[in-house]
């Protein structure tokens, strides 16, 4: 990181020694930890803004979980013709309908 302009400076400081520190020492960081250093914030405070901040990322990553599950089921009945079509150099129409579910390949022949 290099900051060019002046103001820029006291950003990359505080994102070298604060930051990124306490993400080293922590794995992670608050943005309400200095407050504590500084006396504005009881550490009473601030163990109840992290648990707020903590369930508010469980419920995110909550509801990411179940969008990608249901993402993965939709498209899961996929999965042996996408491995079908990879063994194999050449498939046909008809080849690759018949691996799909539901699909008459006798349709697909009168139709080709």
């Amino acid at each position: 990181m290099r900051a060019n302009n002046p103001n820029a400076y006291a950003f990359q400081d505080w994102v070298t020694w604060v930051a990124l520190l306490a993400i080293r020492k922590d794995g992670a960081y608050v943005m309400v930890e200095e407050k504590v250093a500084t006396g504005e914030m009881s550490e009473e405070e601030l163990a109840v803004k992290t648990m707020g901040i903590l369930q508010a990322k469980m419920k995110r990553m909550t509801q990411e979980k179940a969008a990608l599950q249901a993402e993965n089921a939709r498209i899961r009945p996929a999965a042996p013709v996408g491995a079908t079509v990879g063994q194999r150099s050449c498939l046909g129409v008809v080849d690759f309908a018949r691996k799909l579910p539901g699909v008459n390949t006798m349709q697909v022949q009168r139709d080709l």
